[in-house]
């Protein structure tokens, strides 16, 4: 006769060692915030990346963190981040990031999401202005998620928000282009004027071997 406790507490043993394994099989992402607060876009992330959270007021500058990520980001750290103000602990850790060189994304708040619209109410001045806050933060190579995106993890290309799957790479592609890297297959024609736009806009083009 079968012990069916013991049955079931090896199937979960097993279950568990196959997750351990898949954990890590993942690159490591780490997530600045106070909180390990999960939601639909956190969960999205687990299925790509291993999740490592990170407490904001933690950071002094001597960790080895390669990839961050700053979940709802709303417009007090994408301005002070953009400006290099450092009086929040988000926007402290985001300026020791920048200095170690780690690869950040920005997860916007879907109260940002006017940024990358034409809203009517925004006076013009005002819109161009945040905009401009935008191209400061893709010039530090700050890849900027709208609220339903989330980053690739590294190598993965078609599902990948920054990988370009058209043949041809011109200058209208690059000025609605709103990251700080854009990839694209060995096959893809650029041209020059769109390599020139992408200089002066602080987006890098990786070209993927096949």
């Amino acid at each position: 006769m079968y012990d069916k406790q013991l049955i079931e507490e090896i199937v979960a043993e097993i279950l568990k060692e196959k997750k351990v394994l898949r954990e890590k099989n993942k690159p490591v992402l780490h997530v600045i915030h106070a909180d390990g607060h999960k939601d639909e876009l956190i969960e999205k992330l687990e299925s790509s990346w291993a999740l490592e959270w990170v407490d904001p007021t933690s950071i002094d500058g001597s960790e080895s963190i390669s990839q961050a990520i700053f979940p709802h980001v709303d417009q007090d750290l994408f301005v002070k981040s953009a400006l290099g103000i450092t009086d929040t602990p988000k926007s402290d850790s985001f300026a020791k990031l920048v200095r170690n060189g780690a690869a950040i994304h920005f997860m916007l708040d879907r109260s940002m999401e006017w940024i990358h619209t034409q809203p009517e109410k925004v006076p013009a001045p005002y819109l161009s202005k945040m905009r401009a806050y935008e191209k400061e933060l893709r010039s530090y190579h700050v890849s900027i998620l709208k609220p339903d995106e989330v980053p690739p993890p590294p190598n993965k290309k078609s599902d990948s928000p920054f990988y370009f799957n058209g043949k041809l790479l011109n200058q209208e592609e690059i000025n609605k282009w709103p990251y700080s890297d854009i990839h694209i297959s060995q096959k893809t024609i650029i041209t020059p004027l769109a390599r020139d736009t992408a200089r002066d806009a602080n987006i890098s083009i990786t070209i993927e071997e096949s």
